[in-house]
């Protein structure tokens, strides 16, 4: 019997202390808040410029529209994304140097509505990729364990092709970390 109490003594602050401290932190409870932090899934988007837009650079070669911000827009254009039209150079010598402008107008192809965010006057946002947590990699719990550090793995998902043209991999993987909190209502992010 004193050892059934001994026993008892023993056990019971423990098993008050777990109940206490509410739900231990594990990869499962990490994960979940970590989504709900972060957002996961969290659309990644990118703003591009619509409308009425110019470039312009030293020299006279049309060839530098490229070089100066076109090739972003060309690749779109290739994917069927944007059209440009439009495209009219001006050259004017000023102080002894040349220098060249292109004015053009792009817009959305019914395609690139597709993946179309928000639209302002002269931005529209569209969706490239959606990031989603691949997986807790691990949990390091502060000397007071009542604070933790998570960290995690994340990549992008369900590619469009404003994603495709700017090269995102499904296969490519992002690293973070988040620290935790415990409460007397459990874990938070």
């Amino acid at each position: 019997m004193r050892k059934a109490r001994l026993i008892l003594l023993l056990i019971l602050p423990y098993c008050l202390i777990e109940l206490s401290c509410g739900h231990s932190l594990t990869r499962s409870v990490a994960a979940q808040l970590i989504n709900k932090r972060l957002g996961y899934p969290k659309p990644d988007a990118k703003a591009i410029r619509v409308g009425d837009d110019s470039l312009g650079w030293e020299g006279e070669s049309p060839d530098l529209f490229h070089a100066m911000g076109g090739v972003e827009l060309g690749k779109y254009k290739d994917a069927g994304l944007i059209n440009i039209t439009e495209l009219k150079y001006s050259t004017e010598r000023r102080g002894g140097r040349m220098l060249t402008t292109a004015n053009f107008t792009v817009e959305l192809t019914g395609e690139g509505r597709r993946y179309l965010i928000s639209q302002e006057k002269s931005r529209a946002t569209v969706r490239r990729c959606s990031w989603v947590l691949v997986e807790v990699t691990g949990i390091a719990f502060f000397e007071d364990k009542s604070r933790a550090r998570a960290e995690f793995t994340s990549r992008c998902s369900d590619i469009t092709p404003f994603g495709v043209a700017d090269g995102i991999d499904e296969s490519q993987l992002q690293s973070g970390s988040i620290d935790m909190q415990l409460y007397d209502d459990g874990w938070r992010a």
